[in-house]
């Protein structure tokens, strides 16, 4: 670092010596690595401005204030959104509303058409039943007729004399 040609103007100095540091004294090689010069090399000083701190705040809050008013806007869009969502959530279950109205009445139809439902199917278990007996009765009737059938049968064959 004893060298001219070693010192790194830093921090706004556009000429002279750097300040004398005891703790950049002391550094070695390896250590140096860390305070790359903040400029690309090829850098013509005299090209370069230098703004004061509170200069450089000011531009800095005037170009992300944008940023800030976009995500600011964004924040208050969201929360209307939840706020919405939250109150719909609520408003759902109450039953003095176009919308409980409406559903009550659909949970009634839903029910009316239960009831009808079952009763058809009880009907519908009393005429199989019913059926099922007229099936019998007429199986049975055929049964009969054809033992008369036979009986008939017989006798007349017997008056003939056949068996």
């Amino acid at each position: 670092m004893g060298t001219s040609a070693e010192t790194l103007v830093r921090f706004g100095r556009r000429s002279g010596q750097a300040k004398g540091c005891p703790e950049i004294k002391n550094l070695n090689e390896e250590d140096q690595d860390l305070y790359l010069p903040l400029l690309p090399s090829k850098v013509d000083l005299r090209q370069v401005t230098i703004i004061p701190h509170n200069e450089w705040e000011r531009i800095r809050d005037s170009i992300d204030g944008l940023t800030r008013k976009a995500a600011c806007l964004r924040a208050e869009r969201k929360a209307k959104k939840d706020m919405h969502l939250r109150s719909q959530e609520v408003v759902k279950h109450w039953a003095r509303t176009y919308a409980g109205i409406k559903e009550q009445k659909l949970k009634a139809k839903k029910k009316r058409d239960e009831e009808l439902e079952a009763e058809r199917q009880i009907l519908d278990l009393e005429e199989e039943i019913y059926k099922q007996g007229e099936r019998k009765k007429a199986i049975e009737n055929a049964k009969q007729y054809q033992f008369y059938q036979t009986e008939r049968l017989k006798n007349f064959h017997v008056l003939l004399g056949f068996s």
